[in-house]
């Protein structure tokens, strides 16, 4: 099988490409431009022709090479596909829930989906979103390189430490978030605790929202290149993820790969042959109390990173994820 991934969302795309070749397959990657929400008005503006432009550009590499599966991630990316006049294979990756109150981009995921050759989604709690368009639409696991996110190793650590590796986003439970750092940092023996002081929303609402862990401690970080987010990772003891949608993104699965045990909101057990070893909380008060515990448990915080590395090198490895890929594009 001949692939063409497009758009390397969180590093997927660059993922399916490494694994379908440990798998025997030839995979390329084409990136398009992306970044359209902290744009200019004039961006924006001609992000159309420079889709139409790039789409018949991906087109000719596709033919010219011989390619015989065009795999696009993210929703509002499937009308290069249709733009191409090429038969293509959809990935969602959350573009449904972001656009929902977009009219225009909704109605081209909407189109996308329906004219897609076969549907893939990369976490089990979007299939409620992609199902009733596309019932035929699979999970496909994200591929995680599980050899560059791996254990550090090193001796005893010393003050417990806490990283919160989601975004400044309310997609991602940030009310809940910042009330679980507060709580933390206001007790008696706190633990140091990092957080990331980036997001998608407003500029103002982001300002406010680092201003309010600066107030109790928290030491904000910028964003990070891979190199920083794995150092980052393996120096904590435990990863904060999100809290929202009851499922993890790249981050959480990069977090357990490194063998850091990572407390965040999983519902969706059902979608994997065994159920992964997070710890899972809802509330503000059961997550701070998991934390606490966790802290006072250092030999089974240990173990449950062993667990977590174990769970995702054999769901998530770049291999695994491509296995499961390959298999649905042959279903």
């Amino acid at each position: 099988m001949r692939v063409l991934e497009i758009n390397d969302v969180a590093g997927t795309a660059t993922g399916f490409r490494e694994g379908l070749r440990r798998l025997g397959h030839e995979a390329e990657l084409f990136q398009p431009t992306i970044g359209t929400y902290r744009r200019s008005l004039p961006f924006r503006v001609a992000i159309p022709l420079v889709r139409a432009f790039e789409s018949r550009r991906m087109g000719r590499i596709y033919r010219e090479r011989g390619f015989d599966r065009l795999h696009i991630h993210y929703e509002t990316f499937g009308v290069m596909g249709i733009l191409a006049g090429l038969p293509y294979d959809l990935h969602c990756h959350g573009g449904m829930v972001t656009h929902a109150s977009r009219p225009v981009s909704s109605r081209l995921i909407a189109l996308g989906l329906a004219r897609a050759r076969r549907v893939f989604y990369a976490t089990p709690n979007l299939a409620q979103h992609v199902l009733p368009l596309r019932p035929d639409a699979a999970f496909v696991p994200n591929p995680v390189d599980v050899e560059y996110f791996a254990p550090a190793g090193g001796g005893a650590r010393g003050t417990f430490r806490v990283f919160s590796i989601s975004k400044m986003d309310t997609t991602k439970g940030w009310d809940h978030i910042l009330a679980v750092l507060r709580a933390l940092r206001a007790l008696d023996d706190p633990p140091e605790i990092e957080a990331f002081g980036f997001g998608t929303e407003p500029r103002s609402r982001i300002r406010e929202r680092v201003e309010a862990l600066e107030s109790c401690g928290v030491r904000v970080l910028p964003k990070l290149d891979r190199e920083g987010i794995r150092r980052t990772i393996r120096s904590a003891d435990l990863v904060l993820g999100q809290f929202a949608v009851g499922a993890v993104g790249m981050s959480e699965l990069e977090a357990l790969a490194c063998g850091t045990p990572v407390c965040c909101r999983f519902e969706f057990e059902g979608a994997y042959a065994a159920p992964p070893p997070f710890l899972s909380t809802r509330s503000v008060e059961e997550t701070v109390a998991a934390v606490r515990a966790a802290r006072n448990d250092r030999g089974g915080l240990e173990a449950r990173g062993r667990a977590g590395r174990e769970w995702v090198v054999r769901h998530h490895s770049l291999e695994a994820a491509a296995r499961v890929l390959a298999g649905r594009m042959a279903d």
